[in-house]
């Protein structure tokens, strides 16, 4: 619900570029990680140069780590005793490891920017490639794996245009 929220607000009040949509492999509803090529296909990226378009795909594994880390702060009553403070402060650290790990993975930047689309035919539109297709942004630990959304914010760093995009994506497994 949150990525939903998230992509609602951005929508209004950030989105000068478009995304038109995502290459994942030859579903359009469903979309799976780790998949070789992979494009998101849109307008107002930079197409001469791929590190000038950020792209930030927020997942339930970003979600999960910062709740995580927001659940291990300090109530006053810890402060009673030292040695639970010592325990939350580390608790805060590994939390924040994760967070960090989750951030980095929601992060990218494509290999490389291509004419043309498959999902658009204006001459405008541009992809978004990465070769070794994009990387993990949920995971599961096995049990029932539902798809789930992921907001995927694309940003042209030299002029600004932003783009946001909801695609639903299968988990990968917590193993690999």
């Amino acid at each position: 619900m949150g990525v939903v929220i998230a992509a609602d607000l951005l929508q209004t009040y950030a989105n000068a570029g478009s995304v038109v949509g995502i290459i994942t492999g030859a579903s359009q509803a469903i979309h799976v990680f780790d998949i070789a090529p992979s494009a998101i296909e849109g307008f107002g990226f930079d197409p001469t140069l791929s590190p000038n378009n950020a792209v930030t795909m927020v997942g339930p594994s970003l979600f999960q780590a910062v709740g995580n880390a927001a659940n291990g702060l300090p109530g006053a009553s810890d402060f009673k005793d030292i040695n639970s403070i010592y325990d939350t402060i580390q608790s805060q650290i590994d939390n924040a490891n994760d967070l960090e790990q989750a951030w980095k993975d929601a992060n990218t930047i494509p290999n490389g920017v291509n004419r043309g689309c498959i999902l658009e035919g204006a001459p405008g539109c541009r992809q978004l490639v990465y070769p070794n297709g994009f990387a993990s942004v949920y995971e599961s630990d096995g049990g029932l794996s539902l798809p789930a959304p992921v907001l995927i914010i694309t940003r042209n760093l030299e002029s600004g245009n932003t783009a946001v995009f909801i695609a639903n994506f299968v988990p990968t497994s917590a193993e690999d």
